[in-house]
């Protein structure tokens, strides 16, 4: 099906689907693109272009979306398992989106959880948004600490 994501009706169109994996447009700050960003920001303005939109206000807009992505996954009703994943390295893109999905009426009508993402992966949340187990039970690497681009992984499974 070639659609908006966001368009489907899961519970007509999609009512069996077990399993979604969201991985939505972020800002990318976890990858290696994104010091060739700054630096094409840098110079943009240097040269009298106009500069890039403040980091907060396109990561705040980006994370909003992120929510409804999110949200809108948790809603297919045949469903046990949603990973969301991002190659961000900002919370507010990623435990912060986890913890307001988690709160959300989707979450609570599905009986969502978080469970353990890779399990054997050293490096785990932070905490802010989400109490402790919150926090180890999704993945975040970055490129100082674990010798790879930076990403997250958050999964949820249904409780019954």
């Amino acid at each position: 099906m070639c659609a908006d994501f966001l368009s489907v009706d899961p519970a007509a169109t999609h009512p069996t689907v077990r399993a979604v994996l969201l991985d939505p447009s972020c800002s990318g700050s976890g990858t290696a693109t994104a010091d060739v960003d700054a630096a094409l920001a840098r110079i943009l303005t240097a040269l009298g272009g106009a500069p890039p939109a403040p980091r907060g206000d396109r990561v705040a807009r980006l994370a909003a979306f992120q929510l409804t992505a999110l949200r809108h996954a948790l809603s297919f009703p045949g469903a046990v398992r949603v990973a969301y994943s991002t190659c961000s390295v900002h919370e507010e893109e990623n435990e912060s989106v986890v913890a307001a999905a988690l709160a959300s009426p989707e979450a609570a009508a599905g009986g969502w959880r978080l469970a353990t993402a890779l399990p054997a992966w050293p490096t785990r949340g932070v905490t802010g948004a989400l109490d402790a187990d919150g926090a180890a039970a999704v993945v975040r690497a970055a490129p100082e600490t674990d010798e790879t681009d930076g990403f997250f992984v958050a999964v949820f499974e249904r409780e019954n």
